[in-house]
């Protein structure tokens, strides 16, 4: 490679460094935490536990992928997440949490987690999609700290954990579905999936409710029709030994 080549790749580093590597991750569940204080402040968290997007995957410098591990997220309602974060110009963090058997806390496997603040304006969108069923599809996170790997498309970054177990989050982006149909889920396994992720509307339980009585109507008539032909053969039997007899 030229001095030139070297210069340019050095320089390109050096960009993505300072832009961040983008991380697409898939929210499965979230709750609510809130709690109110004598001085009547109210604070605000939501949790959500997510996945790393299947088309992508996270590697340390050796290889080893950290695909299947779980992520966590919690989101502050605030202006500043921590004074660290403001202080590198992000908006929160990206920890690497190692394996943990510890005998007070219990087991805990090796797992990634976001922290991060969310102004209140912001933060009250989200909490009101939620509560009308509407689950991000995706969370695309901006990190800094971390580096693209081979694939040309980006979909593989490269995470050096053990000389950088914390990242910086500069950006997230929250894709957020106005019309939710059922078809979104059909490739799933889970079926429950869209159950536990949209709560059933008012439209929903008539539909059911109609559904429910168009089949016992359908079964009443059913069982008239059954009994009114058992009653003509047992008249027919009838028939027929009174003529032998």
């Amino acid at each position: 490679m030229s001095k030139s080549d070297q210069k340019l790749n050095t320089r390109l580093e050096h960009f993505i460094a300072e832009q961040g590597v983008i991380i697409t991750l898939v929210p499965r569940s979230v709750q609510l935490h809130f709690e109110e204080a004598i001085d009547a402040s109210l604070t605000r968290t939501l949790s959500m536990r997510l996945d790393l997007d299947p088309e992508e995957d996270v590697q340390l410098p050796d290889g080893r992928s950290l695909k299947m591990l779980s992520w966590t997220m919690t989101l502050i309602e605030g202006s500043i997440y921590n004074e660290l974060a403001t202080k590198e110009g992000a908006i929160g963090l990206v920890f690497h949490l190692k394996e943990s058997a510890e005998v007070i806390d219990g087991y805990s496997p090796e797992s990634f987690h976001v922290g991060s603040a969310l102004k209140p304006e912001k933060f009250s969108t989200l909490i009101e999609a939620i509560q009308n069923g509407r689950l991000p599809d995706q969370i695309q996170i901006t990190v800094r700290g971390l580096k693209y790997g081979w694939c040309p498309d980006g979909s593989l970054k490269v995470w050096d954990i053990k000389t950088n177990p914390d990242a910086f989050l500069i950006n997230m982006q929250f894709n957020i579905p106005l019309i939710i149909t059922g078809e979104r889920f059909s490739d799933s396994n889970d079926k429950s999936l869209y159950d536990d992720r949209f709560p059933a509307t008012s439209g929903d339980i008539r539909a059911l409710e109609q559904k429910l009585t168009e089949s016992f109507t359908e079964l009443h008539h059913e069982a008239q029709k059954r009994w009114i032909g058992l009653v003509c053969l047992l008249l027919v039997v009838i028939v027929m030994l009174f003529f032998r007899s």
